[in-house]
């Protein structure tokens, strides 16, 4: 029931009891609904935020999980690239010493060193896809460089062969002189100053001191070392390559046969000895077994006959 400007209550139990009757003013019946309905939108937003809050939670364990993964994807990334850039200085060693041996600069191995450093967790998703756009590009430029590195280390292993051929080449090529002094017969035909004889000169004189140290123009294994007719006292060096020395007409000798010596080393001292009008060194260069012209080797800018072989 409603009175003006009240509420009524009616509570009719089962029993023979009589009804019940309860009197609100409105106002009261008003407060009591508006508690009733903030109570409900308390109850409501408490949910709501718990639901929330679960989320958050949840997506917070799924970042962390990515996290964690990611991290381990970059530690094991940063192993990698510390690997490649080990391999890569170990390239660009071999071809600074191939460089130093030839005089040359070195080259640049394809690629500078790899640089990727594991940061720390990310926070967010927008951090998380930036780690997989740097892990990309990073794996992709490791693959790159593995697909470059092993034809690199080939070319440079190759070219260090081929330099060390080559040096092995120019040590054994005779270069210089025995000993500086004055040429005084010179490759090719003249009369014989012992027999007065029109000769073929397979090698050249150098007029000498008595007793001048001689130095091994080329870097090999002593051949021989003796007594030949006409030669006198005779020192053969095979130099390697095709190539080989004699050094006669000398006083006495620096070396034994079968020893190994080094440009620049002196192998015997001049002498007269043999058929000899006076102290020098009869010097011949051989190649293959042939004698070549001396002078080119010996550097000299002299109209001489070309290197070519004596008959």
């Amino acid at each position: 029931m409603r009175r003006e400007g009240t509420f009524t209550l009616l509570v009719i139990p089962h029993s023979a009891r009589g009804m019940l009757r309860f009197s609100f003013p409105r106002w009261m019946a008003m407060a009591a609904g508006g508690v009733a309905i903030g109570i409900v939108l308390l109850v409501l937003g408490v949910f709501v935020s718990y639901g929330l809050l679960v989320g958050r939670l949840a997506q917070d364990a799924a970042l962390r999980r990515i996290n964690l993964q990611e991290a381990s994807q970059m530690a094991k990334l940063y192993g990698e690239t510390a690997a490649i850039n080990r391999e890569m200085e170990r390239i660009r060693t071999m071809d600074r010493e191939v460089r130093r041996l030839v005089g040359r600069k070195a080259n640049r191995v394809p690629g500078n060193p790899v640089s990727f450093q594991p940061g720390h967790a990310l926070s967010n998703r927008g951090g998380i896809q930036r780690g997989e756009r740097l892990a990309v590009a990073t794996r992709t430029r490791l693959e790159l460089l593995r697909r470059q590195l092993p034809g690199e280390e080939v070319r440079v292993a190759a070219l260090q062969r081929a330099v060390r051929e080559e040096n092995g080449f120019l040590r054994a090529v005779p270069q210089g002189w025995p000993a500086y002094g004055r040429i005084s017969s010179p490759f090719g035909w003249r009369i014989n100053p012992v027999f007065d004889t029109r000769e073929f000169h397979e090698g050249v004189d150098i007029a000498l001191s008595y007793g001048t140290p001689l130095r091994a123009t080329g870097s090999g294994q002593v051949q021989f070392v003796g007594w030949q007719t006409g030669y006198g006292r005779v020192v053969i060096v095979d130099d390697g390559y095709g190539y080989s020395s004699l050094y006669s007409h000398l006083s006495r000798f620096r070396v034994h046969q079968g020893e190994w010596i080094h440009r620049g080393e002196i192998v015997a001292y001049v002498g007269d000895s043999g058929w000899s009008t006076g102290p020098h060194v009869y010097y011949q260069i051989f190649l293959y077994g042939r004698p070549v012209n001396p002078a080119p080797y010996l550097g000299l800018a002299l109209s001489l006959n070309s290197a070519g072989v004596g008959s």
